[in-house]
């Protein structure tokens, strides 16, 4: 069986799109001066601190599912620069597996974060034709266990949820570059599995107290 490995706001805003780049933010970060000044007020609504007289914000946790993945990688690469310094990710340092329901539980429970992204999943088009069973196993089914965990240790912060664009499938030359209002037409299981991960994060937003947002 494929198996994925979780290694090393406003209501308003539950279950939509945004920008990757502007769903973790802290002030003066290079999230934030990306966005938009309407989602700079969804994403700034943490408690301020003072030093020194300056108003500032503490130190967000992060925690990135997929770290050792491709792009979960970069992602670290770039926050142990020091690009974010009011960022602070997590060290995950052992394996948590998303089907199993216990350890995305004690994930949770152990490292606290205040934002989440969501990267781990099986990746691989041609391995989704090849079982095309066990990619929703890990994408979808994966990706509810995790709002479950959180429901169940009482996360109170965002869950950025990473898609595809292969939820769209294959989009004409005209019709580029594609608009997230697009209807999404898979052609895989890998793009199948992703859609159902995205109606999952929609649903939680909905009716669930969970800050969702997809990407």
């Amino acid at each position: 069986a494929v198996r994925a490995m979780v290694d090393g706001s406003t209501p308003a805003s539950r279950g939509r799109r945004v920008s990757a780049a502007c769903a973790v933010a802290a002030p003066g970060s290079v999230f934030l001066r990306a966005c938009s000044p309407a989602l700079q007020a969804t994403l700034l609504n943490s408690p301020v601190q003072t030093h020194h007289g300056q108003l500032l914000k503490p130190q967000k946790k992060l925690l990135a599912t997929g770290q050792s993945g491709f792009v979960g990688s970069a992602l670290a690469s770039y926050l142990q620069a020091g690009h974010a310094p009011d960022v602070e990710l997590c060290d995950v340092v052992e394996f948590h597996d998303l089907l199993e329901p216990g350890s995305l539980r004690q994930m949770a429970q152990t490292y606290r974060p205040d934002w989440i992204i969501h990267l781990a999943a099986q990746s691989h088009v041609a391995d989704s034709w090849n079982d095309p069973a066990a990619t929703p196993q890990v994408n979808t089914t994966g990706t509810a266990n995790l709002l479950k965990a959180l429901q169940d240790t009482g996360f109170q912060g965002r869950l950025l949820y990473v898609s595809s664009a292969d939820v769209y499938g294959k989009v004409p030359a005209d019709q580029m570059p594609v608009v997230e209002s697009r209807e999404p037409a898979p052609r895989s299981p890998y793009g199948a599995s992703k859609v159902g991960a995205e109606v999952l994060c929609r649903q939680w937003a909905r009716t669930r107290p969970l800050d969702v947002l997809i990407a």
